[in-house]
């Protein structure tokens, strides 16, 4: 199912956050770990120096440093029966630079921290998390921090998905993967669409009844939402031996109308497809997941499909 896991670090206990859910689907899928770190010039107040201004020593001692704690956190990883592989690397820019490691190694999922929504953090790659997303092909699962080390034995719980399409392919890209990692971890899926109010009141016009209809807060009352393609889409996923449920919301704010949804009906991790560096801003999936990740404070699953 998984064949290999990566974890970027930056050496903060935020960013090791990430480690016990990787761990935990490492476990059940059989997957080897890799966890990277980007040896790259210490930040001094909101600057960071160019990696070309500092003396060849001391890039030597950054990168030493650095593989020796990833070390530790190989061996640590390794006592939880998981295998880990640890890899530095250098570069100019901290997204760019994973995100060619990561092309080029080929990982089935990538696991990181990012900002906690509320929290201005030292965090190095949590300020970089959505840069990587828009430009791996892999898909990224962002986890929020927590005060402290990580207990590596304690992932947090994600027993229910829920995956927002929107009738494109490009939204239904995420399917394969949110899937994938739902029969990983054990979890419910939940597909739903969101319509905007003169739309569903255009699909009443012409007839259709397909029930299934759920308001959201400050929706006001509208028509029923034929919902013959969510069905059809979770009919595939029932085949595969998960537990699928639909739901169709009618809400001027697909973003707010899906994390009201994820917030009342305890979601733990939400899957949505992204724009990539020069996507098309009219897809809507790829401009909702940009703010529904920025707002959400649970777990979500990045996925920028290829375009072409």
């Amino acid at each position: 199912m998984y064949r290999l896991i990566s974890v970027p670090l930056d050496g903060t206990a935020e960013s090791r956050h990430a480690l016990p859910m990787a761990i935990h689907i490492a476990k059940r899928t059989g997957s080897t770990i890799e966890l990277i770190h980007v040896a790259f010039p210490p930040i001094v107040g909101t600057e960071l120096y160019l990696a070309v201004v500092l003396q060849a020593r001391d890039r030597e001692e950054m990168r030493r440093v650095a593989e020796e704690q990833l070390r530790v956190i190989a061996s640590d990883v390794e006592r939880c029966g998981v295998r880990a592989t640890p890899v530095t690397i250098t570069g100019g820019s901290l997204p760019k630079t994973l995100a060619d490691h990561l092309h080029h190694s080929k990982p089935d999922l990538v696991v990181m921290t990012t900002h906690d929504r509320n929290r201005l953090e030292h965090l190095l790659l949590g300020s970089v998390a959505e840069s990587v997303v828009r430009r791996a092909s892999t898909p990224v699962l962002l986890l929020r921090t927590s005060e402290g080390e990580p207990d590596l034995a304690r992932p947090p719980a994600i027993k229910h998905v829920l995956i927002p399409l929107d009738g494109s392919a490009f939204a239904e890209s995420v399917v394969p993967h949110a899937t994938k990692l739902a029969k990983a971890l054990d979890a419910d899926v939940t597909l739903v669409s969101v319509l905007e109010p003169v739309l569903a009141a255009a699909t009443a016009a012409a007839g259709r009844d397909g029930g299934g209809l759920v308001h959201v807060p400050d929706a006001g009352e509208g028509p029923s939402l034929d919902t013959e393609l969510l069905e059809r889409a979770a009919q595939a996923l029932r085949t595969q031996g998960l537990v699928v449920r639909t739901t169709a919301l009618v809400n001027g704010q697909p973003a707010r109308a899906i994390i009201d949804y994820a917030t009342h009906h305890r979601i733990d991790l939400i899957a949505m497809t992204t724009h990539g560096r020069g996507a098309l801003k009219r897809l809507v999936a790829g401009s909702v997941s940009e703010k529904v990740v920025r707002s959400w404070p649970g777990a979500v699953l990045m996925y920028r499909p290829e375009l072409h």
